[in-house]
């Protein structure tokens, strides 16, 4: 049971099935704008509160209530019966949910304190208020360090999941085993700063001693939707430029990966039309890329 003590607030979903109450305010509240949130609400964002687990209870409808696990590290609650969306489960601090704001019957007075995830932020979206604006969450910065062996099951088990390989192919261990100790390799794994652990790897080839600048081989993030894949890219740009002095940076991507060209495009990257004998100058160096790829690339100076 909830404690006493404290305001009460009540909610419910769209089709009354589902009633809970709240003890108390949310103690952050915050608008999302992660491709996960979009997806899900269907909105340009989604509006979430902060609770404590104990602070909730269902006064109805539980056996209602459905779940989706859409990362790892978090499931959806939603009402089976009309879909309403409700909040969120945090697996990795069981003790706080994120709740919908918007399921609140009277939750006017609770104002959200800031824009989370702002990079995904869909570009028809006028910003309407001067609420501070993060690029991803804060507290969960990345940082991209070394691969090393030991980490290469968690890289290949990211490779073959199945929205991550039919857009980046897959390497057998030796082949990245052979790029993590390769001198024109950039083999990276990403990891979240504050827990240490991995969100995804980066791979990239040296080519300035050929003209070719830097070439981004691999991403891939365990995570998506969350703003990870572009902090990542955007951190090894800045590394390509300022500690290698590459001229630029590139890579491909397949013409029907709409979703990774968006992030590109707010990257800076700009699609480049090659003519048969430039992309045959590029095979060359890297080895393989796909003929249904487009080719884009980030000018130094350019961020």
């Amino acid at each position: 049971m909830p404690p006493t003590g404290l305001a009460l607030r009540e909610g419910g979903c769209l089709c009354g099935r589902v009633r809970y109450a709240l003890r108390g305010a949310p103690h952050l509240a915050e608008h999302c704008h992660c491709g996960m949130c979009r997806k899900w609400h269907g909105a340009a964002f989604s509006s979430n509160g902060e609770v404590r687990r104990d602070d909730l209870e269902w006064r109805s409808g539980e056996a209602e209530l459905e779940s989706f696990r859409s990362s790892p590290l978090r499931q959806r609650v939603f009402c089976r019966r009309c879909g309403a969306k409700l909040l969120i489960r945090r697996l990795d601090d069981p003790a706080t949910l994120s709740l919908c704001l918007a399921t609140l019957d009277d939750g006017q007075e609770i104002r959200p304190s800031r824009h989370v995830f702002s990079a995904d932020s869909v570009p028809w979206l006028a910003r309407v208020d001067s609420l501070p604006r993060f690029d991803v969450y804060p507290g969960f910065d990345l940082q991209l360090r070394p691969t090393r062996p030991e980490d290469v099951d968690f890289v290949m088990a990211v490779e073959r999941q199945p929205d991550n390989s039919p857009f980046i192919g897959e390497w057998t261990r030796e082949q990245h085993v052979t790029a993590i100790e390769a001198k024109d390799r950039e083999h990276r794994l990403i990891v979240r700063a504050r827990e240490g652990s991995p969100a995804g790897f980066l791979i990239a080839y040296d080519l300035r001693a050929a003209g070719h600048g830097v070439h981004v081989k691999r991403i891939a993030i365990v995570d998506k939707g969350r703003g990870f894949g572009r902090e990542a890219l955007s951190r090894f740009a800045g590394h390509a430029f300022s500690e290698l002095g590459a001229s630029h940076l590139w890579l491909s991507v397949y013409r029907e990966n709409e979703r990774a060209q968006r992030m590109y495009r707010g990257l800076g990257f700009v699609a480049e039309e090659l003519t048969p004998e430039q992309r045959a100058a590029l095979l060359a160096v890297v080895g393989e890329f796909s003929d249904r790829s487009l080719v884009m690339r980030l000018e130094r100076g350019a961020r």
